[in-house]
């Protein structure tokens, strides 16, 4: 018989057990993808509300939209961004993770679907915000 882990409600559609379930000495890092260019402010807020959440649940979380402000961008005024050197930075962020988040309408963002098929090749728990039949099974509804 399997053990039933408690869930932790991380919006009205998705519940995540507690990283105390699988690990007790070490909390499991989770990386947040979601949509950002085209956004206001970079969707930057929903990523921070998100990621209050999943500490909340007890997981080590990366948030892409934190590691852009360490890096000094202004949302308003980004001007010469390189995609490519924040890309790269996100996928080794990625790579050090046990869980991806995915955001509503990360099927809209290039990078997000591109973080959603390493985490799937590096075979990562998917976890979604949204719940669609064309995902695979990760997910936990509530209802």
């Amino acid at each position: 018989m399997a053990l039933a882990a408690p869930l932790i409600t991380v919006s009205s559609w998705v519940r995540v057990p507690p990283v105390s379930f699988w690990r007790s000495t070490m909390a499991l890092r989770i990386y947040i993808a979601g949509p950002m260019s085209g956004r206001p402010n970079l969707n930057w807020d929903a990523f921070d509300r998100k990621e209050e959440e999943l500490k909340h649940a007890g997981w080590d979380v990366v948030n892409p939209a934190a590691m852009d402000r360490e890096t000094g961008l202004d949302p308003e005024g980004m001007g010469e961004y390189d995609y490519e050197d924040a890309a790269r930075r996100d996928i080794e962020a990625l790579r050090e993770c046990d869980a991806i988040y995915m955001m509503a309408g990360f099927q809209f963002s290039k990078g997000a679907c591109w973080e959603r098929a390493l985490a799937k090749h590096w075979g990562l728990k998917r976890y979604y915000e949204i719940p669609r039949e064309d995902h695979e099974s990760e997910h936990i509804r509530t209802r």
